[in-house]
């Protein structure tokens, strides 16, 4: 089909093309109104190892940021998105997702977790618990490998989103949605009546050319008479004048069977 013959059906049937484009319009603006906007947080943590100069007192951690502490940045990042940690904080939040990685566009080690929920609170909430779970399985797993506590490393706050950032990409990902399934739906419909009207106009083509249709039946007029002949006189009858003999053929109105048969 072409472009002309597209644009041409679509003239033929704006009557259904019209509303279907007011109504997807419509559609869209509903599903984008009603679909729940997202807010997304994020605070990052800096780990730090002790420096501890030869007199035995505490140097400045900030000059040894690059000593393969970031190793420890990427085990923490790893045991914090582990399936069963994720359905902890998931199972009463569906639509709750978070990250926890590494920063490599610095050299320094720096854990970024990001919150998304539909919940602004619940995004907050899962923010803070996720901060205080970090720093609890960073004990815990210096424990348990038997370092001194005087030696372990250190997870601090550096930054935190003081407002959250509004997510738009659901309500217009279901308002475009929603549009474009209307548009089809549409088209859908044009095109089954374009089918039908061809059908249809194919019929009346090959059809066979049928009888003239006589008069209405139902319509009887004064029209509608034949010339019908009366019985003459009987041979013992005597015979009539000139007038008795013209008065021998008159008019009556023809039956409908015989118009019929006719």
């Amino acid at each position: 089909m072409t472009l002309r013959k597209f644009w041409l059906m679509l003239r033929r049937w704006r009557w259904i093309v019209i509303p279907g484009l007011i109504l997807a319009e419509v559609a869209g603006l509903a599903a984008g109104y009603l679909s729940p906007v997202s807010y997304k947080v994020q605070s990052s943590y800096l780990f730090l190892s002790p420096v501890i100069g030869a007199d035995g007192s505490a140097g400045n951690p900030f000059l040894q940021l690059g000593n393969g502490v970031s190793t420890t940045v990427d085990i923490l990042a790893v045991s914090l998105s582990d399936v069963i940690t994720t359905e902890s904080y998931t199972e009463n939040a569906p639509d709750l997702t978070y990250t926890t990685v590494r920063d490599t566009s610095i050299s320094a080690p720096l854990l970024v977790i990001t919150v998304e929920d539909v919940s602004l609170a619940n995004a907050n909430k899962t923010l803070d618990a996720l901060g205080a779970d970090l720093a609890t399985r960073l004990d815990a797993l210096q424990e348990s490998s038997g370092a001194p506590e005087g030696q372990w490393v250190t997870a601090t706050q550096l930054t935190r989103d003081p407002k959250a950032v509004v997510g738009l990409a659901v309500p217009i990902r279901n308002g475009v949605a929603a549009g474009l399934g209307v548009i089809l739906l549409t088209l859908l419909v044009m095109a089954f009546a374009e089918r039908w009207a061809s059908a249809r106009q194919r019929r009346r083509e090959s059809a066979p050319a049928g009888a003239p249709e006589g008069p209405d039946e139902s319509s009887g007029t004064a029209g509608d008479v034949t010339a019908s002949p009366v019985p003459g006189p009987t041979p013992d009858a005597p015979p009539g004048d000139a007038s008795d003999r013209a008065d021998d053929y008159v008019l009556v109105p023809e039956p409908p069977e015989s118009r019929r048969l006719r």
